[in-house]
């Protein structure tokens, strides 16, 4: 049972860590490219670390659930938007505001962003990918103890 609950922390903190990098990547660019800003800053949040983290778990299992991609990535994306407004609903709830998107043309209730779409359909398929590779590595480091 310990390896069990072992291995779920680690593929946690990982896609936790994925989702960090992703999100300063992508802060990053937008500070180059959007506000022309060579100093290149990122923004996020540690809130984001459990956020990003129990996501991937809920796209791996969705993976699962879905293994063929062409059903998977359009179905994970709709997850994501669901998951980004209920956790960014709940979080202001608590008075924190990690997000604002109140100000875009394309936002709800600046919660989300419908011009994030593609955006986070590259995540979905990402996510597909670093599920596999994933389940390799620690399949086969755990065959190693």
């Amino acid at each position: 049972m310990f390896h069990v609950i072992l291995f779920w922390l680690l593929k946690t903190a990982i896609f936790g860590c994925v989702g960090l990098i992703l999100e300063n990547l992508f802060t990053g660019l937008h500070s180059v490219i959007i506000l022309k800003s060579r100093d290149a800053i990122c923004r996020t949040s540690l809130w984001m670390i459990p956020i990003y983290g129990l996501g991937g778990d809920g796209l791996a299992f969705l993976r699962y659930l879905l293994p063929w991609m062409i059903l998977f990535v359009p179905v994970a994306t709709g997850c994501i938007f669901m998951a980004e407004y209920a956790t960014g609903w709940l979080l202001r709830r608590f008075g924190i505001k990690v997000w604002d998107y109140s100000h875009a043309k394309y936002g709800i209730h600046g919660l989300i962003r419908l011009d994030y779409l593609p955006f986070w359909m590259m995540v979905a398929l990402g996510y597909d990918l670093l599920v596999d590779i994933l389940d390799k590595v620690l399949r086969f480091a755990g065959s190693l103890a």
